[in-house]
């Protein structure tokens, strides 16, 4: 974190009231939706972390009950370096005073680009399912459905008879949290935080014509749909924050009950729960294998090549996965985050996972590079 960057925010803590303003905003739970895109990517993490555990007992002591970081999971054009924070305010009081401040302003503009700061309130009498803690302890995604109310006066039984209607489907493609909330100071603006548990459905769900249709019934226009992954960046009011596996990994290490074995050039893109990637093995054995992925919040990522090309050479043999026999099978492995290190771990069971031999614990470890 850049001293700058630090003083600016520290700064917030001397110089914000606890006063309220005439027109005070109605009570109960409120949202702040700060987002915007990374201006450095490579100190992002490290600029947010310093500066949220700075003023995190001066946030929580003004009613900042929940401060959670998402970054784009690349599902409806949401890029991965598209940055949100949602904070949940018991009440919302203070709210003007810590978003509208001068340094904050000027401390979220240098880490972002585009920044903008939303406030919303808790609509606990309209219908939904879950709550703030849905689906954690694993991955999560939270999808922003955003629009604007075309009849604000018939607006909530619109919605609540689409939300019913729309949550058994919802749910069994892993929606475990529908949330709603309308503008603080616009009765028009609408906001569904939607958490999911896997990313696998959401763009089925938000693009199916049913979920257009009540959206048609309901808005001026078709709302804007994004969708942000979880991950472990300095929280409060979240419980075990965990991040998504998206980004790019290279791996660093690859052993056989402990035993170092060669791996050439493997890396691995990530984005959201399924994909496809090129594991590249150069110099001295030009081979490209295709594969696709899928993991899931219970700690499985399975690996199952699609296509192998290669020109084979004398080092061919030495080199993980290189040969010019056909893919091997899906593998499964099991799977642990810690920060920017990803361990996949699984016991041999043979051919599969040559060089290692059967009963081994086969062991790779990777970095993320880049998000």
């Amino acid at each position: 974190m850049t001293k700058a960057w630090r003083r600016t925010l520290l700064s917030i803590t001397l110089t914000l009231g606890a006063c309220s303003s005439d027109d005070d905003p109605p009570g109960g739970e409120h949202l702040a939706v700060v987002r915007g895109t990374l201006a450095d990517p490579a100190t992002a993490r490290a600029d947010h972390d310093g500066t949220a555990a700075a003023v995190e007992a001066h946030a929580t002591e003004l009613g900042d009950i929940g401060h959670t970081i998402g970054l784009g999971a690349s599902i409806f054009d949401t890029g991965p370096h598209e940055f949100v924070a949602i904070d949940r305010w018991a009440e919302p009081d203070n709210m003007d005073e810590f978003y509208g401040d001068p340094n904050f302003r000027a401390g979220l503009e240098a880490q972002v680009d585009n920044a903008s700061v939303q406030h919303y309130r808790r609509r606990a009498d309209w219908y939904g399912w879950g709550d703030a803690a849905a689906a954690s302890g694993g991955p999560r995604w939270f999808a922003l459905v955003q629009a604007e109310f075309a009849d604000p006066p018939t607006a909530q039984e619109g919605h609540d008879r689409a939300a019913r209607a729309a949550e058994s489907v919802a749910a069994q493609l892993g929606d475990r949290a529908h949330l709603v909330f309308t503008g603080r100071d616009d009765e028009r603006a609408f906001l569904a935080l939607d958490i999911w548990e896997s990313p696998s459905g959401i763009a089925a769900f938000y693009g199916d014509p049913g979920f257009q249709q009540s959206a048609a019934e309901l808005f001026t226009g078709p709302p804007v749909v994004t969708v942000f992954h979880s991950t472990n960046w300095h929280q409060w009011g979240v419980d075990e924050p965990v991040a998504s596996l998206d980004g790019a990994w290279q791996v660093t290490s690859f052993t056989c009950d402990g035993a170092a074995m060669p791996i050439g050039d493997f890396s691995l893109t990530v984005r959201a729960a399924a994909g496809v990637f090129v594991q590249a093995f150069d110099p001295g054995c030009v081979a490209t294998l295709e594969e696709e992925y899928v993991y899931a919040q219970d700690g499985g990522f399975e690996i199952a090549p699609l296509d192998l090309t290669c020109d084979p050479s004398d080092t061919c043999d030495a080199v993980l996965g290189a040969s010019c026999l056909p893919p091997p099978l899906p593998t499964r492995f099991d799977w642990e985050l810690d920060g920017e290190r990803l361990t996949f771990r699984r016991t041999a069971e043979g051919p599969v996972d040559f060089p290692c031999e059967v009963g081994d614990q086969v062991e790779f470890t990777l970095e993320r590079n880049s998000l």
